[in-house]
C-alpha cells in the first residue's frame, strides 16, 4: 500500500498459497524489527502495473523486483514505468 507520494506504509509478509484469511499489515519498523540480526534478506515489491495502467493498456500486468538487502543500509528502488518497458536500479 502507497501513501499519496508513493511511498509503502504497510507490508504484506510472504505467505504461501495454503494460508487462508487476511494476511496481517505490518508497518516497515515493524518487518526491520522482526528481522533485526539476520544480517542479508531476499526482498520482493509487486507492482500491480495493470491496476495503474488498466489492464488492457499494458504488455506488463505485474511488475516484480527482487533485490538483496543488507542490514544497516538504506535503499530506494525506483521504478520507471511505461505502457510498454519498466526499469528499476539502486538508487542513492
Amino acid at each position: 500500500m502507497t501513501d499519496d507520494d508513493g511511498r509503502v506504509t504497510a507490508w504484506l509478509p510472504y505467505l504461501s498459497e495454503d494460508v487462508a484469511g487476511e494476511p496481517p499489515l505490518q508497518t516497515l519498523v515493524e518487518v526491520l524489527e522482526d528481522r533485526k540480526g539476520q544480517g542479508s534478506s531476499r526482498w520482493t515489491l509487486r507492482f500491480d502495473t495493470g491496476a495503474y495502467f488498466g489492464e488492457e493498456n499494458t504488455f506488463f500486468p505485474e511488475v516484480t523486483v527482487t533485490f538483496r538487502v543488507e542490514e544497516g543500509q538504506t535503499y530506494h528502488v525506483p521504478l520507471l514505468l511505461s505502457p510498454y518497458s519498466y526499469t528499476s536500479y539502486r538508487g542513492s
